[in-house]
């Protein structure tokens, strides 16, 4: 039993520092573009062909941007996937596991629609666990 438990929580490290870093890059990215955008406006006053050139890099920038956006989503599926299964080994026989853990982390309105009161309410049981682990 200890082994397994080590080897469930060395799989939902990997899922978190995949995630985790994916996060951080499209950070990152997303201070890199807007550096771009104003290079680029200040570009545009007196020589078209820098704007088009850093306008360009941007868009190429944006495109890697996505990519990241992808993997971690793909990450946070796969985690939302293991902490399920995880769930499930331990609930005794019989519970259904009710966890809502679909919504991706850090996605446009997440932190809107949840008002303070009921954050605590709403969390999920992968943002739990994640939050256990990487405190733990």
């Amino acid at each position: 039993m200890a082994d397994e438990v080590n080897e469930l929580a060395r799989q939902m490290d990997q899922y978190l520092i995949s995630h985790d870093k994916a996060a951080k890059q499209v950070l990152i990215l997303d201070e890199h573009i807007q550096q771009i955008t104003k290079r680029a406006l200040n570009a545009s006053e007196n020589d078209s062909t820098r704007t088009s050139h850093l306008m360009l890099r941007k868009s190429v920038v944006e495109g890697v941007r996505e990519m990241y956006q992808q993997y971690r989503r793909r990450k946070w599926k796969e985690l939302q996937k293991f902490v399920k299964e995880v769930i499930s080994r331990l609930q005794p026989d019989g519970v259904a596991v009710s966890a809502d853990i679909d919504d991706v982390p850090g996605e446009d309105g997440d932190e809107a629609e949840n008002s303070e009161g009921t954050e605590m309410a709403t969390r999920t049981y992968a943002e739990y666990f994640c939050s256990i682990h990487r405190t733990g």
